[in-house]
C-alpha cells in the first residue's frame, strides 16, 4: 500500500497555481492579439476610405480634363456648373442640385453619375482663366470625402484636390 501512494505522489503534475498563471499567460497572449487584429482591420478600413476617395476624386478630375481639352467652345459656365461644346455634342459637368453631393456628367442628354454612392463631393468650384495669347482655361477644385461609421468611431476619408485645363486652340 505505501508503495501505490508513493507512485502517485512521484507522478508529474500541474499545481492549481502552475494553471493558473498558465491561464493567464494565454488570456493575455488572446488579448494582444485581439487588440492588434482589430487595430489592423481598423487601418485597412481607414486605407480602403481614403483610397476609394482619391479613386473617385482623380477620375473626375482627369474625365473633366479631357472633356475640356477636346472642347472647341464653353457654352454656360458657373462655378460648380459648365456646360462644354465638343465635336460630340454638348457636355456638362454638375453637381445634381441644390444641397446635392453627387457629380453628375451629361452627355447626350443623358445624366450619369461620375462619383459612387459613397463618395460625396463636398466642394467643386470651377473658375475661367483667360491667359493672353493662349486658349481659354479652367481651374477646377474639387474636394471628396468619403464616411464610414462602425463600432470603433466614425472614420472619414477626404481628399482635395485642384488642376488646370485648357480649351484646344482651333
Amino acid at each position: 500500500m505505501s508503495n501505490i501512494k508513493h507512485q502517485f505522489k512521484s507522478q508529474a503534475g500541474f499545481t492549481l497555481m502552475e494553471l493558473l498563471v498558465y491561464i493567464a499567460i494565454i488570456a493575455i497572449a488572446l488579448t494582444i492579439t485581439s487588440v492588434i487584429t482589430l487595430e489592423i482591420i481598423q487601418a485597412k478600413q481607414k486605407s480602403e476610405i481614403t483610397r476609394e476617395t482619391q479613386e473617385n476624386t482623380r477620375f473626375i478630375l482627369q474625365r473633366m480634363t479631357r472633356e475640356i481639352r477636346w472642347a472647341s467652345s464653353i457654352l454656360n459656365f458657373a462655378p460648380n456648373d459648365i456646360t462644354l461644346n465638343t465635336d460630340t455634342g454638348p457636355v456638362r459637368f454638375y453637381l445634381g442640385g441644390p444641397g446635392s453631393d453627387q457629380l453628375f456628367v451629361e452627355k447626350g442628354g443623358i445624366p450619369y453619375e461620375l462619383t459612387t454612392n459613397k463618395v460625396k463631393i463636398t466642394n467643386l468650384t470651377m473658375t475661367r482663366i483667360t491667359p493672353p495669347n493662349a486658349p481659354e482655361s479652367i481651374q477646377i477644385n474639387i474636394t471628396a470625402e468619403n464616411r464610414i461609421v462602425s463600432v470603433k468611431g466614425e472614420y472619414t476619408g477626404k481628399t482635395n484636390l485642384m488642376t488646370t485645363a485648357s480649351l484646344r486652340e482651333e
